[in-house]
């Protein structure tokens, strides 16, 4: 009997986690794509030094994002954002506005990958 509250005890800490995953996945995508959102705006308007700013702020804000989500996902699926966002002080720096959208793009995409993938469904769970 001992063994049954054991892992009924482990299966609601695995729920937990998940939940918790999945929170801090939303959280953290929510947050990255609205200063996805601001950047493109900036761009947009033509405001290159303040894009430039925006950028870099963004770099900072997912080095503490990736320090959160770490805890739930492996290292490996989250240095393709990093990636990506290392890339756009440059572009906004050269003006390459159509290979700045295009980069803009994926990260977003990449945002919404991260809360797809912790979501609890079946073809994660398998």
């Amino acid at each position: 009997m001992k063994r049954l509250w054991a892992s009924g005890i482990l299966l609601v800490l695995l729920l937990i986690l998940c939940g918790l995953g999945y929170s801090t996945a939303q959280s953290s995508s929510h947050k990255m794509t609205e200063g996805l959102s601001r950047l493109r705006a900036e761009i947009y308007n033509g405001n290159y030094s303040s894009a430039l700013a925006v950028s870099r702020s963004l770099q900072h804000q997912w080095e503490e994002e990736h320090r959160k989500l770490c805890t739930f996902m492996p290292h490996a699926s989250l240095a393709p954002i990093q990636e990506t966002l290392a890339e756009l002080p440059a572009l906004i720096q050269n003006h390459e506005i159509g290979i700045l959208e295009a980069r803009c793009s994926l990260a977003a995409a990449q945002f919404a990958q991260l809360t797809e993938t912790e979501t609890v469904t079946l073809d994660n769970v398998l």
